[in-house]
């Protein structure tokens, strides 16, 4: 397990409950980590550039993708959802950890609920657009075979989903400032 110290710096959990600093972070101002196999993944509060570390080689590279909010590893640790906020805009990016490919998945005004299917093939998403002048919350269902978005559920607001362990199914909660709704969506 890693974390962020508000104080600075990022340090490492084990099993054990010991906890070590990650040296080569310690002078850092970080504000997103995550570590996956022999890399920390992480970016500062100063860009919200997204940087890695490679524990072994201590090897600090830049991954060229700015305003990075959030991290998503695949349930496999091979690709990385990254979220970014690009003004008004926010993106989500699947990102492959050997070979630095990125691929679009979509753009709006604001994403939430994202998660990815324990089988890797599909990724939940809640995307805000402006839509004639009108702010739309819709979810949707990316399919990384295909690589197209389907629509599952209009005029949605806080939306938090969860996939069934064989991927077959999703389960969306939405709350919309009264009371919760939930629903389950299954695939074939």
């Amino acid at each position: 397990m890693v974390g962020a110290a508000y104080s600075g710096g990022a340090y490492l959990a084990d099993s054990t409950g010991k906890i070590t600093l990650i040296e080569d972070l310690k002078e850092e101002s970080i504000y997103l980590v995550e570590k996956i196999n022999d890399n920390i993944y992480y970016n500062t509060t100063s860009n919200g550039t997204l940087m890695k570390l490679n524990l072994s080689t201590k090897e600090k590279v830049s991954l060229n993708l700015d305003q990075v909010y959030d991290t998503l590893p695949s349930p496999d640790g091979k690709q990385m959802l990254i979220l970014q906020a690009n003004g008004s805009k926010n993106t989500m990016l699947v990102y492959d950890l050997e070979s630095g490919e990125k691929i679009t998945v979509t753009e709006g005004a604001e994403l939430n609920g994202v998660s990815w299917s324990p089988d890797q093939r599909r990724i939940s998403y809640s995307l805000k657009e402006d839509v004639n002048n009108t702010t739309v919350s819709s979810l949707y269902v990316y399919d990384m075979l295909t690589g197209k978005s389907t629509q599952i559920a209009v005029d949605t607001q806080n939306i938090s989903t969860s996939w069934s362990p064989s991927g077959e199914r999703l389960a969306y909660t939405e709350w919309d400032g009264i009371q919760y709704n939930s629903s389950i969506i299954y695939f074939k």
